[in-house]
């Protein structure tokens, strides 16, 4: 398999809403380990992600400008925290 290294600079504001993404699901991982248990996991996941849902969520105002300039850097800019976390929640849990 190919792989290509993709470099770019994007704005906090636009790479926080990534890592709040991504911090949710490895809460979700890590909270569902035992089985979804709605009234334990929900609170725990979104609890786990306060923080950086709040920070993203504060500064969604400052991205549209950035998404509009430059939509390919600002989409990189979100989805590689994204994949990171994806590669977190598909890796099979060693026993």
């Amino acid at each position: 398999m190919e792989l290509r290294t993709i470099e770019t600079n994007v704005t906090p504001e636009v790479n926080d809403i990534g890592v709040a993404v991504k911090k949710i699901m490895i809460n979700y991982k890590e909270a569902t380990k035992d089985g979804f248990q709605a009234g334990q996991d929900i609170p725990a996941i979104l609890m786990g992600s306060y923080q950086d849902l709040l920070k993203a969520i504060e500064d969604a105002d400052k991205v549209g400008e950035e998404f509009n300039i430059e939509p390919f850097k600002a989409s990189i800019g979100v989805l590689v925290p994204v994949s990171e976390g994806l590669e977190v929640l598909l890796k099979k849990d060693e026993q």
